[in-house]
């Protein structure tokens, strides 16, 4: 859901939305497996299931005059995925921020929109990195990492009138 609320020349944006939680669910049936100790210690990673999320997004318009207009605008992308390690095999964990900006103009009868958007998110995680020793027995183990995301985004739109 979403609405504005306008006074004078300022317009003030909101959104937000809601995704519901889906159970715990086999990906893949695994118990074939269970008879091997190394495919044992995957069983874990075969499931998925996803939490509730609410993502909200504000944003900001000042008409300057009847040919310019500015934006701003902050928005989340909150991760679904549990960010505990013991329960999910996802590796994409991290919760996403966005900043965009831009202004609209009219150039003759074309209104040109300049804008510009930067996402970002992190998170440390461990990932699952397969050893095979010299004895030939492979083994998991866990490797330690930060994981770092970001994004920029350029747009340019074009609005011909008659």
């Amino acid at each position: 859901g979403g609405g504005a609320y306008r006074r004078g020349p300022h317009t003030l944006h909101a959104t937000v939305e809601w995704f519901a939680r889906v159970s715990p669910f086999d990906v893949l049936d695994t118990s074939g497996l269970a008879s091997d100790p190394a495919a044992a210690s995957l069983l874990k990673r075969l499931h998925q299931e996803a939490k509730s999320v609410v993502n909200f997004g504000l944003g900001y318009e000042r008409t300057v005059s009847e040919r310019f207009r500015y934006y701003f605008a902050f928005t989340t992308d909150y991760t679904f995925n549990d960010k505990d390690e013991s329960a999910t095999h996802a590796v994409c964990t991290w919760d996403i921020y966005h900043l965009s900006g831009g202004v609209s103009f009219m150039v003759k009868n074309a209104e040109l929109t300049l804008g510009g958007a930067y996402s970002f998110g992190s998170d440390s995680r461990s990932f699952s990195t397969l050893v095979v020793p010299p004895d030939g027995v492979p083994r998991l183990t866990l490797s330690p990492g930060d994981v770092k995301y970001s994004r920029t985004r350029v747009l340019v739109g074009f609005d011909f009138h008659r």
